[in-house]
């Protein structure tokens, strides 16, 4: 059980599943459609999408993949990548490998968000400080 409370930001809730140096796994419930981070790179992390219910759109390089529970995307260090809730809520378990600390980039964004910041102003505000490279809409 983990001992982080929940991070609520942008109609997302996520709970920490584990968060050491070898893996950092989320479990985040979307309240609704087109709801997740923008486009962005991480220079030192793959991410591991498991999608476990509702749909959700991860595009990534030149693919995208409208996934249902069940489906498993793996994206890459380098990759320029988003998702986003397709048609309602989702929920999703998402990992990054090796850990980067990512606790404290969801948890800063959380906070950020509940001082009124915007769900896609906080990302903005932190990304770059916790290897979440943005990139413009048509990169």
């Amino acid at each position: 059980m983990s001992s982080h409370p929940d991070i609520t930001a942008g109609g997302i809730t996520i709970r920490v599943v584990v968060s050491d140096e070898l893996i950092e796994s989320f479990d985040a419930t979307i309240s609704g459609a087109g709801l997740g981070p923008d486009w962005h790179f991480h220079t030192s992390m793959d991410e591991i999408f498991y999608v476990q219910s509702g749909k959700v759109a991860i595009r990534y390089a030149d693919t995208e993949v409208i996934a249902t529970p069940g489906t498993i995307v793996r994206v890459p260090k380098m990759t320029p990548h988003e998702w986003k809730s397709v048609d309602g809520p989702a929920r999703l378990l998402f990992s990054f490998i090796p850990g980067g600390n990512q606790v404290s980039y969801l948890t800063e964004l959380g906070e950020l968000a509940k001082d009124g910041t915007s769900w896609r102003e906080s990302i903005a505000a932190l990304q770059e400080k916790y290897d979440n490279t943005p990139l413009p809409r048509d990169a």
